[in-house]
């Protein structure tokens, strides 16, 4: 058990300076697809789950280690609410995973996808968090933590579309459009699609609540 929590209190310091790293890349003029320079980077829900997942592992290590601080017990325990809340950036992050290998990927190409920052928040970020949830994480998550995980995307969903709505599916002097593709077919199949993302982020986080069940 020792052994585990510092393998995870490693991996979330890690799990905080990738994000804040690759995005800063990213903000300083780092070019690809679905990348740019400045504040505006953090339109694409990318850059935001990731650097929420940043976030959250900092406030998760920074839980664990008061739990060593204030007891002497061999267990080294973060809160629950710092579990949970790595429980909705997991499922955040691994939405970009998923959105990358089955939508953008092909849409794009997939070596355009893994350039510079984005090889950090695309592939690596993600993948670290979902290993550590699979793997290194046993907490009791209840079906409403389990509705939680869409919380984030549905504000970002609901934004995103209030967006081409407002500034339209082209290129526009902002740069606020139908940058993802997703009303390609049509706003109706937009809408659709977000859908499909909210149960798909649902399903991962029950599979993740299952997962934990048999641990």
């Amino acid at each position: 058990m020792k052994q585990k929590a510092f393998i995870r209190i490693i991996l979330n310091i890690l799990l905080f300076v990738m994000p804040f790293w690759a995005w800063l890349g990213m903000f300083g003029g780092v070019s690809g697809v679905l990348s740019s320079r400045g504040w505006s980077s953090l339109k694409y829900f990318t850059v935001l789950s990731n650097l929420f997942e940043g976030i959250v592992s900092a406030i998760w290590t920074g839980s664990a280690l008061a739990s060593i601080l204030k007891k002497e017990s061999s267990g080294v325990e973060a809160s629950h609410i710092a579990e949970v809340l790595k429980y909705i950036a997991c499922a955040c992050v691994f939405l970009t995973f998923i959105t990358v290998m089955v939508f953008l990927g092909p849409m794009f190409g997939y070596v355009s996808m893994f350039i510079g920052a984005n090889f950090w928040l695309h592939l690596v970020v993600p993948l670290a968090a979902i290993a550590e949830m699979f793997f290194l994480v046993r907490e009791d998550f209840s079906l409403k933590e389990n509705v939680y995980t869409i919380i984030p995307v549905l504000i970002y969903g609901t934004a995103y579309l209030i967006n081409i709505v407002v500034n339209g599916r082209g290129d526009n002097a902002s740069g606020w459009n139908d940058f993802y593709g997703f009303v390609t077919w049509g706003f109706p199949v937009g809408i659709l699609i977000f859908a499909v993302i909210c149960l798909i982020v649902f399903l991962f986080g029950a599979v993740i609540r299952r997962i934990n069940y048999r641990k």
